[in-house]
């Protein structure tokens, strides 16, 4: 066991019997410290009491009631209530289990993108589905942290050194490979590597026919799993079984390779390769996701109305409810759409948990349990958020998820600086954009018009709106300007009310901005709730009776 570890947001000190988080600081009994490190060698795994007794406290005079004083006493350094638990579960008459995720087995792997070493149009394909689908197989592997594909994703076709990678994702394995396609036959090689000093841990390659590509991403994941396991000895995990019908990956991975560049026409191309996947094989979970994830996106961006898109996301999810309890990425999906659309708070909570036991290194299932959190003004937001960075460390969304969670606590400057940090990662982030222009108008920062102007460089009706001077006193009447020719367009296009109402809530109209939320949650068109309650876009509003009614009316904590 290594000096320190983490468990959620919370850093661990065995050997110190210390337990903390920021400022927050708790001592252990050795008997509790014992008891969370062996929950932490043994991840989302159910532990019966006699194990317990036997591997933890083996020869110790202790009875039920030790057992009872120790998980109770963890219950309270962690805040974790039993009957929602976050961090340990009761399961009746079996057992407990840790459902947070943990760093204790220094086992975090990285699956960088594979090369394309294949001269076809389809350039990534099916090396980046390789890639994707490789790290959610491993993911369901107790004991191994795998880094988001979001993260590794930025480390394609890059000359930085593999030490130098691990370094920054916070990686202890490397796996690196090629995939070659030559007509129907698809040739993988992959190694695992520890990146300290260059070795070679495992490595194979595989030279099957396409249609053999999901047995053959299983079987790689599965020698991965082995060799990363022989180091760490967890106990393992049942991977899934191959559905046999491998043409369905294939129909996948194309549509995951058009659904990374997230513009109209890749929507359509993706949405159309995720239905060709369900059709090859109905038992092949993310296929529904992508499809719900297609038309997520539609309305989240504001391409669509959102009592348009409500029954799109859902319907695949529905046809996927028989295997959903097999697949966290469809019961984060299941969340998404139980928050942003039913507004039914159990609904959410319940999906996200079963994702997470379902693969614990499911960053998106806590990425959306962190905005679900900042949402309903949780005091676990951070802890959320925390550990989703450490899955995905290099994810701007979840990055922007910080800037969020401190502007719902009213720390606008502290905000921007992870802003800043998205905008490093990512500088076209679109809701970081707006959120920076937030911010600058928010703060009365003399470049507001700039970042204003950055919003708007497709639209020459709205830049035409600027000064050619960038560097002009700040002057936010141009935000009424703008507000009132969206206004005007919204009555033969679609505008997005909150991106309407922002123009006059930072243009100092509150009550034109609150007309505008009022009418859209009358039309149920306010899918993007989060914003809602943590962008300071909304900070001239916090205090006006209607704006709080309107919050309390959807359900929110004003």
């Amino acid at each position: 066991m290594e000096k320190e570890f983490h468990i959620a947001a919370w850093r661990v000190d065995p050997q110190g019997n210390r337990v903390w988080r920021g400022d927050r600081s708790h001592h252990l009994e050795p008997r509790a410290m014992d008891l969370l490190v062996y929950f932490a060698q043994r991840p989302n795994e159910i532990l019966s009491r006699d194990q317990i007794f036997r591997d933890v406290w083996k020869g110790a005079n202790v009875g039920e009631s030790a057992l009872h004083t120790a998980i109770s006493a963890l219950r309270r350094t962690f805040d974790d209530d039993p009957r929602q638990p976050r961090i340990i579960e009761t399961i009746p008459k079996r057992g407990y289990r840790l459902i947070a995720t943990t760093t204790a087995l220094g086992a975090a792997v990285a699956v960088l993108p594979f090369r394309d070493l294949s001269m076809t149009g389809d350039r990534g394909f099916p090396a980046d589905g390789f890639s994707d689908l490789l790290i959610s197989e491993l993911g369901r592997v107790p004991g191994i942290r795998v880094i988001a594909w979001t993260s590794v994703s930025s480390f394609r076709n890059t000359q930085i050194s593999i030490k130098e990678i691990a370094g920054k994702l916070g990686a202890r394995y490397i796996v690196e490979g090629s995939v070659l396609r030559s007509g129907e036959r698809v040739r993988v090689s992959a190694r695992l590597i520890d990146p300290r000093d260059g070795t070679q841990l495992w490595a194979n390659a595989f030279d099957r026919e396409l249609e053999e590509l999901l047995s053959m991403q299983r079987r790689v994941a599965d020698d991965i799993a082995s060799a990363v396991s022989s180091r760490i000895r967890p106990r393992r995990a049942p991977l899934l079984e191959p559905t046999g019908r491998s043409k369905a990956l294939v129909a996948y991975t194309r549509g995951r390779f058009h659904w990374y560049k997230l513009s109209a026409e890749h929507l359509d191309r993706a949405e159309e390769y995720f239905e060709e996947s369900i059709a090859l094989d109905p038992s092949f979970g993310p296929a529904y996701a992508g499809v719900a994830d297609v038309w997520g996106a539609r309305g989240y961006w504001g391409m669509l109305p959102m009592q348009f898109v409500r029954d799109k996301v859902w319907a695949p999810l529905h046809r996927a409810e028989p295997i959903s309890d097999k697949w966290g990425e469809i019961q984060v999906l299941m969340a998404a759409a139980s928050f942003l659309f039913e507004k039914d708070w159990e609904a959410t909570e319940s999906h996200l948990r079963r994702a997470i036991r379902l693969n614990p290194n499911l960053a998106q299932a806590h990425h959306v349990y962190g905005l679900f959190a900042i949402t309903l003004k949780r005091a676990d937001a951070v802890d959320w958020i925390d550990t989703a960075a450490r899955l995905d460390p290099l994810n701007p969304s979840i990055q922007l998820a910080r800037a969020l969670l401190a502007m719902s606590q009213n720390e606008d400057r502290e905000a921007l600086q992870y802003v800043q940090r998205v905008l490093e990662l990512d500088s076209a982030h679109p809701p970081a954009n707006r959120v920076r222009a937030n911010l600058a108008w928010l703060l009365k920062d003399s470049s507001a018009p700039k970042y204003e102007a950055r919003l708007w460089t497709d639209d020459g009706e709205i830049t035409a709106l600027f000064d050619a001077d960038e560097n002009r006193a700040f002057d936010s009447s141009v935000l009424l300007r703008i507000g009132k020719l969206l206004r005007s367009r919204s009555r033969n296009q679609y505008v997005q009310p909150l991106q309407l109402a922002r123009t006059f809530s930072l243009g100092g109209d509150a009550e034109t901005a609150l007309d505008i939320l009022e009418d859209a949650y009358e039309a149920d068109d306010l899918m993007p709730i989060v914003f809602l309650q943590s962008d300071c876009a909304w900070h001239p509003l916090r205090s006006h009776p209607r704006f709080r009614k309107l919050l309390s009316e959807i359900g929110l904590p004003a």
